[in-house]
């Protein structure tokens, strides 16, 4: 019986220092998802006039964002530029070795806009994710 006890407080313990650890804010701040798009790529369907597609995505000066950008190739290469303000321009060279995954931040009041844009060759098998979260905090 006194095991029992022994085991049943110890048990309370980890419960209640796991719920108060779970309250607790540690400055941690969510993002959720504001806009997204996605492509995808099949040889057969190549046209020299799309092989090179763009989207551009507003920002809101006040928020803080990330764009998360998933890229993979089963054939062929694509190159994916990100442009923001002034001097930001990030370019992920992607193939069937080499696929992308990748989270931007993008401060406050750094830009107006994302633009995001996607070049590929014609034999490129593929696709392209890009999901603009911003902070809710």
């Amino acid at each position: 019986m006194n095991r029992f006890k022994k085991s049943l407080m110890l048990l309370l313990a980890v419960g209640v220092t796991l719920s108060i650890s779970a309250c607790s804010d540690n400055g941690n701040t969510e993002f959720e998802s504001a806009q997204s798009f996605e492509f995808y790529f099949y040889p057969e369907e190549y046209e020299e006039e799309y092989s090179e597609v763009s989207k551009t995505l507003s920002l809101d000066g006040d928020t803080e964002y990330q764009l998360k950008i998933e890229a993979e190739c089963q054939d062929g290469t694509m190159e994916i530029s990100v442009v923001y303000g002034d001097e930001s321009d990030k370019c992920y060279a992607v193939n069937a070795d080499a696929p992308c995954s990748e989270i931007i931040t993008i401060p406050q009041n750094s830009a107006d806009e994302v633009k995001v844009v996607t070049s590929i060759e014609p034999d490129t098998k593929g696709a392209v994710i890009c999901d603009l979260l911003y902070q809710t905090k």
